[in-house]
């Protein structure tokens, strides 16, 4: 076996590995993520070919992402970005559909070098203590778990800051019950999940049977979120400071749509969106790729670039 090919020797045998991507590639989670998949396909067989060594930013883009010979990394983040969502992709196709899978194919950070292990085996099961369990209601993802956590950190963080000293006796919990078989709860780049600055809206990503993210939302003393038409695609949702709006980023454009329905409103073109804020001014400012910080109108119109890091080689989030 090549010796820069890092494979865990616990152990992930090659041909496991080659099974394994196949099984990734063919699932529900990588279903429409083309750039997600080429990257993934590229990394894990020139991994196996003995060439890691290749696996730079300038080699994944030019050629994995199809830019060509004239990427320039110092202003196209697109490596970043997709090895970032790639990532993310990976560890929800884990916790999901590949949660029993023997061999673990991971991207680790700081690095373009794939891993492969085995899963540990698991373990014993715990002596029941006899105590009753509580089930769950029926086919909520255990993503939904993760999200209670979150959103009930999230809102006694609210409490704290919108109350000072005062005293809080516990976080506010929470429930948000998804149709078993047609959504997940999803991550990608950017945020997943934000409360509006008065704590009483959610806005969060999901993923449906097709394998299209959309956006949800729910009233915080409300049990079932409403799915905002128009969202195909979506991604890094973040709201207006007045809770009426969300915007995101989907088929190349930054738009924003109402979070009691309608037609999403184009902003302006936009190859991609690592993040963004919505200030009280009507202004959004947001990181649209390219280092550089856009300002962006709540109206349709043109962005201006507000800061240049491309030189410094930093991508603003």
């Amino acid at each position: 076996m090549p010796p820069d090919l890092d494979v865990d020797s616990e152990r992930a045998p090659r041909e496991g590995v080659v099974q394994q991507l196949e099984r990734v590639l063919a699932s529900a989670t990588f279903r429409g993520a083309e750039r997600s998949r080429a990257l993934l396909k590229f990394l894990v067989e020139q991994a196996l070919a003995g060439k890691a060594d290749r696996l730079k930013e300038y080699t994944l883009g030019a050629e994995a992402l199809g830019r060509g010979e004239s990427y320039d990394p110092r202003t196209d983040p697109i490596v970043r970005a997709e090895a970032s969502r790639l990532r993310a992709r990976l560890e929800r196709y884990y916790t999901s559909e590949g949660s029993s899978d023997p061999v673990l194919i991971e991207l680790p950070r700081g690095t373009y070098v794939p891993r492969f292990r085995m899963r540990a085996a698991a373990p014993e099961p715990e002596v029941s203590s006899g105590r009753p369990s509580r089930r769950r209601v029926g086919g909520l993802a255990v993503g939904v778990t993760a999200a209670i956590v979150v959103c009930s950190l999230a809102i006694a963080a609210w409490i704290l800051v919108r109350q000072p000293g005062a005293r809080v006796s516990s976080p506010q919990v929470f429930e948000v019950v998804l149709a078993p078989g047609e959504w997940t709860l999803a991550s990608d780049v950017g945020s997943d999940l934000v409360l509006s600055a008065d704590g009483s809206r959610l806005v969060f990503l999901v993923r449906a049977s097709d394998g299209q993210t959309r956006l949800m939302t729910r009233r915080v003393d409300e049990l079932h979120p409403a799915v905002l038409q128009g969202t195909e695609g979506a991604r890094a949702p973040f709201l207006s400071p007045d809770g009426r709006w969300v915007g995101f980023w989907a088929a190349g454009a930054l738009k924003k749509t109402s979070v009691d329905g309608g037609a999403p409103v184009l902003l302006c073109e936009a190859n991609d969106l690592l993040g963004a804020s919505w200030g009280d001014d009507g202004q959004i400012v947001a990181s649209l790729g390219s280092g550089k910080l856009w300002r962006v109108s709540s109206s349709p119109g043109t962005p201006t670039v507000l800061a240049d890091f491309s030189a410094a080689g930093v991508d603003p989030r």
